[in-house]
């Protein structure tokens, strides 16, 4: 009787080591499917084949900040513009994409790694890559008392204008913007029937001012001009988008006096509600598309983390310097922009491992997770969910 007992007592441990080692194996698949990597801050490399991040510095400030490149595919090899500051910023020959930085001077010098990035993503893709000081002589027309994000789009404008023929589109990004995947063209974003590209921001429901692309037409540059000169007590030119999309979608605002004395969010629950009510039943969309959340060309960095994945992700906003750090608002480590190698229309490489990359697998399950949860606020906080004309989807459900 004991000899039978101690084999079954055998037989239950032999089952449970067999049951324990099961749930261990699921755990670490699991893991594999769901976990993001370790968050560290990675160094900022300094050396670059082309110029160094102190080169870039030197440059831009001789120049007054001003950095203006010019890339071509000839055979001769990449033919790099250094503009003078009376540089008019006219092309006299055809770009299919001038990527447009615009922006105060203390925060272009701020930002020099993510405009390196850029700059490498330019010359992989044969691009043209402006970067100009908010006050520049050729643009004194654009000056304003609100401020260099409001000048910018005087400035888009600008060289939309004088660029009517030889640009096919105009990326415009802030300076906290930087590339992390080398392999996508911005112009995939950008439908051949539009005039401007928006996308949505997640965490407070706006349509981003962050960037935008726009096609030389005549629709888009009235649209940036009254952009720059319009007024709005609330979040600056991001704010000011709004009440301006309810005026081209020829939509009564009503929704001012809504915010007066609350929150900003308050306004943007009663511009939902609407676009809702309207049904998008104008033609301000056969102009406009506004991509939906996580599915532009750039999104906020620390909403996932600044996690990316070769197939679902192009740039991070909100690339600091110094990183955003853990707080109270954003529980999150920040990073520096990943800085490249081999810059040519060859393709490019990263300069070392970057911890944040991950499988376009595990960056899709996160996506879902993170819009799943931002719904639930959505809804909690009465903006609806995510169903809405306002924007649109790129990938098919």
């Amino acid at each position: 009787m004991l000899r039978g007992t101690i084999g079954q007592s055998r037989i239950q441990a032999l089952y449970a080591a067999l049951c324990i080692a099961i749930v261990v194996s699921i755990l670490h698949l699991f893991s594999q499917e769901w976990s993001l990597p370790v968050m560290r801050q990675l160094p900022v490399r300094r050396g670059h084949p082309h110029e160094s991040l102190q080169h870039l510095e030197h440059i831009i400030s001789k120049h007054g900040l001003v950095y203006a490149k010019t890339h071509s595919n000839a055979q001769s090899g990449v033919h790099t513009l250094i503009a003078k500051p009376d540089f008019d910023f006219r092309l006299t020959t055809w770009a299919k994409s001038v990527i447009l930085v615009a922006s105060d001077r203390g925060y272009l010098l701020k930002y020099a790694a993510n405009i390196l990035s850029l700059d490498c993503y330019s010359r992989v893709h044969g691009f043209v890559l402006w970067v100009i000081p908010s006050d520049h002589s050729s643009f004194a027309h654009c000056s304003t008392e609100k401020g260099f994000f409001f000048a910018r789009h005087c400035i888009s404008a600008s060289v939309l204008e004088r660029n009517r023929n030889t640009i096919e589109i105009l990326a415009v990004l802030d300076a906290d913007i930087a590339v992390v995947n080398m392999l996508f063209d911005i112009r995939l974003f950008m439908p051949v029937e539009r005039d401007i590209a928006f996308s949505m921001r997640c965490f407070n429901q706006e349509v981003a001012a962050s960037s935008y692309l726009v096609r030389p037409s005549d629709f888009a540059i009235r649209f940036l001009k009254r952009w720059h000169t319009f007024k709005f007590p609330w979040n600056g030119d991001n704010g000011a988008l709004h009440p301006l999309l309810l005026e081209y979608m020829g939509i009564q605002d009503t929704c001012t006096k809504v915010g007066e004395g609350s929150l900003y969010h308050s306004y943007l629950r009663c511009f939902h509600h609407l676009v809702r009510e309207s049904n998008c039943s104008h033609d301000f969309f056969q102009h406009v598309v506004i991509w939906q959340h996580l599915q532009g060309w750039e999104y906020d960095g620390w909403v996932v983390n600044y996690t990316w994945s070769k197939g679902l992700s192009l740039m991070h906003h909100a690339m600091k310097n110094p990183p955003i750090m853990q707080s109270g608002i954003l529980p999150l480590v920040g990073r520096l922009a990943p800085q490249f190698e081999g810059c040519t229309t060859q393709g490019s490489a990263l300069a070392h491992v970057d911890d944040f990359e991950v499988s376009d697998k595990q960056m899709s399950m996160y996506m879902s997770r993170k819009m799943e949860l931002w719904q639930r606020t959505w809804l909690e906080q009465g903006f609806g969910g995510m169903q809405s004309c306002l924007w649109s989807k790129r990938v098919a459900e």
